[in-house]
Formats: structure tokens, C-alpha cells, sequence
């Protein structure tokens, strides 16, 4: 799974936290997103079992409790390419 692929089967995606193991770095098959309008959520919300490269996809609504700092920093779509970019010009 890679932004690309998430942004495009679920529209609306402004921010993505990838979860990955603290201590490998390895992708554990989670994310945390946030969506542009509430009826891109709820849209995304309605997408919960459908099948994204062969596996399901479990997409939960949470309702932001205001304790965390969202959105993290790098979060924000396009950041991949961009990093890429700037490693290119190095």
C-alpha cells in the first residue's frame, strides 16, 4: 500500500499517518486519515470491506477527542513526492 493507491481508491484523503513499528520502521498494515469534508468521511466510512490490492480494507470513523496534535507533521499528501524531489536535487 502506498499514498497513491489509498488516495486514489478513497477520495478526499488530506493527511495520512502510516503506523509502522518503532523499532523496524516495517509497516503494520494501519493508518490513520483525515478527510477533507464530513461527507468525504462518511463516504469513506461506507467503503469498510470493500477489497484494495486483493485484501480488505477496515475503515473506522473516529471523532477527534483533541488530546493528540493532528495533523503530524509530514502528514500531509504529496510529501513522498516531494521528498523525493528534494533527494534528487541533492
Amino acid at each position: 500500500m502506498d499514498e497513491a493507491t489509498l488516495v486514489n481508491f478513497i477520495p478526499g484523503i488530506t493527511h495520512i499517518q502510516w503506523l509502522t513499528d518503532w523499532q523496524t520502521g516495517k509497516f503494520l498494515g494501519s493508518a490513520f486519515v483525515e478527510m477533507a469534508t464530513p461527507e468525504d468521511a462518511a463516504y469513506a466510512v461506507g467503503m469498510n470491506g470493500l477489497h484494495v490490492l486483493n485484501r480488505p480494507i477496515k475503515i473506522k470513523y473516529q471523532k477527534n477527542d483533541r488530546k493528540d496534535v493532528w495533523p503530524p507533521k509530514g502528514s500531509e499528501i504529496g510529501q513522498e513526492e516531494q521528498q523525493q524531489a528534494e533527494e534528487e536535487q541533492e
